[in-house]
C-alpha cells in the first residue's frame, strides 16, 4: 500500500495491463517507427542475426529488396528456425520474446517481428525448422 503523505489518503495498488484494440495495435506496430519501409528492413536484419546467434553461428543471412517486376522484400536466415508451435505463439502475441534471458542478443521487446504492419496489412512468414 502506498501513503500520499499530502493527503493522507492510501493508495492500493494493483496489476497493470494494456487494452489490446485497433488502436493500441496500431501504436505499437505502426506508429513506434519513424521511417515504416526501413522499419521491417532493420528489424528482420536484426532478427536474422539473433537467429545466427541462437544457432551458434556467424551472422549469415540474405536480403531480397524490392523491385518493380518483384515487389518482395525478403530476408532468409541460415539460424536454427522456429518450430510451428513457437512459430504460431511468436506472431501471434504481441510483445512476446525469445530472447530475454540473455544479453547476447539484439531484440528483447517482441514487437519488431511484426514491423511489416507499419507498411503493410500483411505478410507471410516462413520457417526452416530441422530441414523442413
Amino acid at each position: 500500500m502506498i501513503t500520499d503523505t499530502s493527503s493522507n489518503i492510501d493508495v492500493s495498488t494493483g496489476d497493470f495491463s494494456i487494452e489490446m484494440n485497433a488502436s493500441m495495435f496500431s501504436m505499437l506496430t505502426k506508429n513506434v517507427y519513424n521511417n515504416v519501409i526501413l522499419a521491417p528492413i532493420r528489424e528482420w536484419s536484426t532478427n536474422a542475426i539473433d537467429a545466427c546467434i541462437s544457432a551458434g553461428i556467424a551472422p549469415h543471412f540474405d536480403v531480397q529488396l524490392p523491385t518493380v517486376s518483384d515487389p518482395t522484400f525478403a530476408v532468409r536466415d541460415y539460424g536454427t528456425g522456429l518450430p510451428e508451435q513457437d512459430l504460431i505463439g511468436l506472431f501471434t502475441v504481441l510483445g512476446a520474446s525469445t530472447k530475454r534471458n540473455s544479453n547476447e542478443y539484439n531484440g528483447t521487446f517482441g514487437i519488431g517481428r511484426l514491423s511489416a504492419l507499419a507498411y503493410s496489412t500483411s505478410f507471410t512468414v516462413e520457417s526452416y525448422y530441422q530441414g523442413v
